[in-house]
């Protein structure tokens, strides 16, 4: 099953969670739940600056690789900046966490993690 169908499978986001999740260490893994992985190293170590500098390569690998393969399906790797604020900032659930790394209307690693959830709830 290609990953944009799994787009309207109810599953699709626990789905791309426990990908995300096989990627990290036991100890990282039983603290992370069902957040994604920017959103928990944002929260976990209190910083958007932690998911962007912070993020072990072999879990932020295999996010990168998923994250393109689900974006190229659904045809939204050509998205502009003010796409993404006019599309998909309204439709992502992470605004309390960008509210609060003072990051509302700039990119950052949250994004990919907005753009993936509403991509798999099937809202483009």
């Amino acid at each position: 099953m290609g990953v944009a169908r799994q787009a309207t499978d109810p599953t699709a986001q626990r789905h791309y969670v426990q990908i995300v999740s096989d990627s990290v260490c036991r100890s990282c893994n039983a603290s992370k739940g069902a957040r994604r992985l920017y959103e928990y190293w944002t929260l976990s170590k209190g910083c958007l600056k932690a998911a962007k500098y912070d993020v072990p390569r072999l879990a932020e690998g295999k996010c990168l690789k998923l994250l393109y393969e689900l974006f190229d399906e659904a045809d939204v790797l050509g998205v502009t900046e003010d796409d993404l604020h006019a599309h998909f900032c309204p439709r992502c659930d992470l605004g309390l966490v960008c509210e609060k790394e003072h990051s509302v209307g700039k990119l950052s690693p949250l994004c990919l993690d907005g753009v993936a959830t509403v991509v798999l709830r099937g809202q483009v």
